[in-house]
């Protein structure tokens, strides 16, 4: 529970206890704005249990909080973890916030996305416009590619104002040591600065 139940909020953050969410509530927080974040486990600012793999749950969280925009940043980037988990989360998780936001009269929907949706590879140039590769055979790029082209379809139908934000590589002291993804591991976290 947070002090927003019941109340329309500005934005919905999911993944909101990982490393780009928690930033994102936070900085929103900063600014004044009236958002809450969502994940399966407690983040450093006040987060709401949310399980994107089930739709049920996704929809109570929605109506309860009735969200103008959605940040959809809950994601499994670790390579360790199973790929039909990595499926789950990332393809199917994606579909249930999606489809929660047209459900529930969201404006605007972000999707943080990765460079990975683009393949191995993308070359010079590769932008929003490029080819989505779900081949590569990495559970987490072809998973990405393929939430990112449910959001693509939505976009292109007019149903939802649906953006993308790709990361190439997020870094900051926050980052959990040790998580591996496209064959690198991450580099020893620093101390959290509260």
């Amino acid at each position: 529970m947070t002090p927003l139940d019941g109340h329309r909020v500005d934005v919905l953050v999911t993944g909101a206890a990982g490393f780009v969410g928690e930033a994102l509530v936070g900085r929103l927080l900063e600014l004044g704005r009236r958002a809450v974040g969502v994940d399966l486990r407690a983040g450093y600012h006040p987060t709401v249990r949310m399980d994107v793999t089930d739709p049920a749950e996704v929809d109570d969280v929605f109506a309860r909080y009735a969200p103008a925009k959605v940040v959809h940043a809950a994601a499994v980037v670790d390579e360790r973890v199973p790929p039909a988990t990595t499926r789950r989360v990332n393809v199917e998780g994606t579909r249930n916030v999606l489809e929660a936001a047209l459900r529930h009269g969201v404006e605007r929907f972000v999707q943080v996305s990765s460079i990975a949706a683009l393949g191995l590879d993308p070359g010079p140039g590769a932008d929003e416009h490029s080819p989505l590769v779900t081949d590569t055979g990495v559970a987490y790029f072809d998973t990405k590619a393929a939430s990112e082209r449910h959001v693509r379809d939505v976009a292109a139908r007019g149903e939802l104002e649906a953006l993308r934000a790709p990361v190439s590589q997020a870094q900051g002291p926050r980052l959990v040591a040790g998580a591996r993804c496209c064959g690198r591991r991450a580099p020893r976290a620093e101390a959290p600065r509260c």
